[in-house]
Order: structure tokens, then sequence, then C-alpha cells
């Protein structure tokens, strides 16, 4: 049979064939969506991980400040001999290791490797690492699939006989006319900036007391960003997030709000050590901000210097008059690991002119009695 007897055979039964590819697309389509979709079991083993790596950080907190390679040693051995488990270590600020267990040096797919800083001084952070295992986590071939597939195959016979008995339909339908109804456009994206605030010294204490700092701190939170037209809520591993957006000098108003409730938890919560970072992102109205983002501006409020705001470059350009604060650049070698957040970052340490008095008198109300004098003192 020659490729002339096929075309042939298809301009003659262009219908049949017009079905033929629809249920290819369909047993495609199918194939593609019931074999590369999550499984639970891919689900437990992000949280496995996660876990791991928490852990460890825990564990190793007190060890990292020394450093004390030997016991931090021991903890990645412990950690790389589970099942599993591929390898296990901690890194400093410039990414170099401390110490390392199993196999990390191998390039290793994004999914078996997780992470989770540690802070271990005013200006020093060190990251936990865990890597699991390709062939013990590699997604299994479920029975659940294995019945969806022959399930698509035997329904695609029925779906071709259902496509040529609508075009029959439709060849004894009357033809009406076909209004066209111009879609929407997409919903334009607009600034919002955010405060992001990390948990510094989180792991310095147990899970029950950072529960109930978390449940202290959301109220303060919520009132201040109401002060300054914001919203405020908490996202993953007790972090802060304070949102402005359709509101004038928008910039402006989150450093006030930034500045305003850490001067408010230093009094209110001395032992707890929050810090925040201030960023300019570009998000379509009632979308929450991406969770990647989230996590890197976390990581970056790490950087910033005690009693004082770290800010993204997106942000400083945003923000109007600048001379109202003391700006000066930050430099470190961690600002090359985070992805979403690029260029130069800026240290904010204090207001200038009648701003600074009025956040006094904010503190005070909010406290209920004067702490103007401490704030002073601790800046």
């Amino acid at each position: 049979m020659t490729l002339a007897f096929w075309s042939d055979l298809v301009k003659r039964q262009q219908l049949t064939a017009w079905i033929c590819f629809a249920c290819a697309a369909v047993v495609l389509a199918g194939f593609s969506f019931i074999w590369s979709s999550t499984s639970p079991e891919h689900a437990r083993t992000l949280a496995f991980g996660q876990t791991l790596a928490d852990t460890l950080a825990m564990q190793g907190l007190e060890y990292v400040r020394g450093p004390d390679t030997f016991h931090l040693s021991l903890l990645t051995k412990r950690v790389a001999e589970l099942d599993g488990v591929q390898g296990a270590g901690f890194y400093g600020m410039d990414g170099q290791s401390l110490v390392e267990s199993g196999d990390m040096a191998t390039a290793a797919d994004a999914w078996r490797e997780f992470s989770m800083p540690l802070a271990i001084g005013p200006d020093r952070v060190a990251i936990a690492r865990v890597r699991l295992a390709e062939e013990a986590f590699s997604p299994p071939m479920s029975l659940r699939q294995w019945i969806a597939t022959l399930s698509l195959l035997l329904l695609t016979p029925f779906l071709a006989m259902l496509l040529a008995e609508l075009n029959v339909i439709r060849l004894h339908r009357k033809t009406l006319p076909i209004i066209e109804v111009e879609e929407g456009p997409e919903p334009e994206q607009k600034p919002r900036c955010l405060v992001v605030g990390n948990f510094h010294n989180q792991f310095s204490f147990s899970g029950d007391v950072r529960r109930t700092i978390h449940e202290r701190i959301l109220p303060k939170a919520q009132e201040v960003a109401t002060l300054y037209h914001g919203t405020a809520r908490t996202f993953s591993a007790g972090g802060l997030l304070l949102e402005f957006e359709g509101i004038d000098d928008a910039s402006f108003q989150a450093v006030c709000a930034a500045r305003l409730l850490a001067d408010v938890l230093d009094l209110s919560e001395p032992d707890a050590e929050y810090r925040f970072s201030l960023h300019r992102v570009m998000v379509s109205p009632k979308r929450e901000v991406r969770a990647e983002l989230l996590a890197d501006a976390a990581l970056f409020a790490t950087l910033a210097p005690e009693e004082s705001l770290i800010a993204s470059h997106d942000f400083m350009t945003a923000l109007e008059h600048p001379e109202r604060f003391d700006v000066e650049a930050v430099d470190h070698p961690m600002l090359d690991d985070i992805n979403t957040i690029s260029g130069p970052a800026y240290c904010i340490r204090a207001f200038n002119g009648t701003q600074a008095a009025l956040l006094e008198r904010q503190v005070d109300t909010m406290l209920g009695y004067s702490h103007s004098t401490d704030i002073a003192s601790t800046r």
C-alpha cells in the first residue's frame, strides 16, 4: 500500500480521521497525566526529607557555634546511615563544608536535597543539608495508575462513538449564528511591598514555646499592619508577612511598619529575635506571593545586622526620598545563592527627622506605657 492510497483514504473519511486523532490525543494526554502526577508517596518523601533537615539543624545548632566538628561528624554520620539517605552535612556562610558524611559531592536532583539555615551569631548563618538516595525514593508504579491506564484504554472506543454521534446531531441541526464573546484581559500585575520577618533564634526554644511565641506575636503584627493600611499573616517556619499595596508611598509605609514591629517585639518579646527584610514584587490582585519567594525572603532577612532592616534593590529603587533614613549598602557572600532576589542589598539603620519621634510614640501606645528611653538606648 502506497502513501497515495492512505492519502486518498483520509480525504474520503475526514470525519473518521479527525475522530481517530482526537482519541489519540485523549489517550496521550491521559497517559501523561496519570504517569506524571505527584503521588502521595512522593509527598511523604518531601515531608520526610525536610523533617530530617530540620532535626539535623536543631541537634547541631550548639555544635556549629564552636564549631565542634567531632560531634557534628557524629550527627551527620548517624543521619547518613539511615535507610534512604545518601548524605548529610553542615556548611558555612560562604557555602564551604564544615563536615560531610555520605555522598554530598555527586550532582543530585533538587527534590532530593533539603536545607535548613541556622542562626549561630548576630551576623553568622550556617546551613544543615540532607540528601536522599534516588533509588530509595523513586516514584513506584502504583496499582491505581495501572487501573487508571486500563480504564482509559477501555473508554476510548466509547469516546469515538460519542464523537461520531455528536457529528450526526450537528449535521441535522439548523445552523445558528455564532456570537463571539471576547475574553477579558489577564489581571494586570501591580506592585506590592512586603515586610518579611524571620524568627532568627527559633531553635533556641522548644516546639511548644515557639508556638506560644507565634500566637502572641501575630496579633501585634496585625495591629501594626492595620495602622499602616496593610495586612499581616504568618507563613511556614514561624515567618511573618506584612503586605502593602494600593496605597500612596507603600514603600515608606512598609519601612515604618517594619521598624515599629521590630521595636515592639524587642520590648515585648526580648528573648525572641526577629529580623526583617523589605521587598517589592509584581503580583496580580488577590493573588498570594509565591512560597519560593517567601522562603528566600526569610533567608534574606537573616542577613540583616542587629537593630537594622535589610532591603532588596527593587525595594530601594521604589522608595521615595531615601534621605529620610540612614542607608548603607550590604555585601554578603550568601546573596549570590538567593535566586529570587537580584541586585545589591541595603541596610536601613535609623530614621531621620520627626518620623523617629512618631515611631516612639506609637510604640508607647501599643505597649501601654513609655519605652522611648529603652528604644533610643538600643539604637
